[in-house]
């Protein structure tokens, strides 16, 4: 019986694979440090300051950002950013992952606003400042 299964293995193995072969990168919760965090929520503040379109965003689309790649910031004390030429006080924000379809979701008391068409040099200051990252 052994045999018969090496020598069917070794006729499966010696055919072109006809099976495409596939990767997968598993997405997991990052810790910082103290300075890290600091350096982080400046990245992102700068990120939001460089925004120059914004609309309405609701509690429900804030919340369901949790579930996907992103980047969340809850300020100890409320932040104060001029974005999309308007001046407005951040509790949180959530930066979503890939920058290049995502936007900043904004929380200031009970209001949720949207963010997006933000710098670019801003994106890859925190793509950078993620890699220090370490998985918790």
């Amino acid at each position: 019986m052994n045999t018969a299964i090496v020598v069917l293995l070794s006729v499966l193995g010696a055919e072109p694979a006809s099976v495409p072969e596939a990767r997968a990168l598993l997405v997991t919760h990052l810790g910082f440090t103290e300075k890290q965090r600091e350096n982080l929520s400046d990245a992102a503040v700068k990120m939001l300051a460089s925004c120059s379109s914004s609309c309405p965003s609701s509690e429900k689309d804030f919340q369901s950002l949790f579930k996907q790649c992103h980047l969340h910031v809850k300020f100890a004390k409320p932040r104060e950013v001029t974005a999309d030429r308007k001046k407005i006080k951040v509790d949180e924000l959530i930066v979503s992952f890939p920058t290049n379809t995502g936007g900043i979701w904004v929380r200031t008391g009970d209001d949720y606003h949207y963010f997006t068409k933000f710098g670019h040099e801003r994106c890859l200051e925190i793509q950078e400042l993620l890699k220090a990252g370490r998985p918790q």
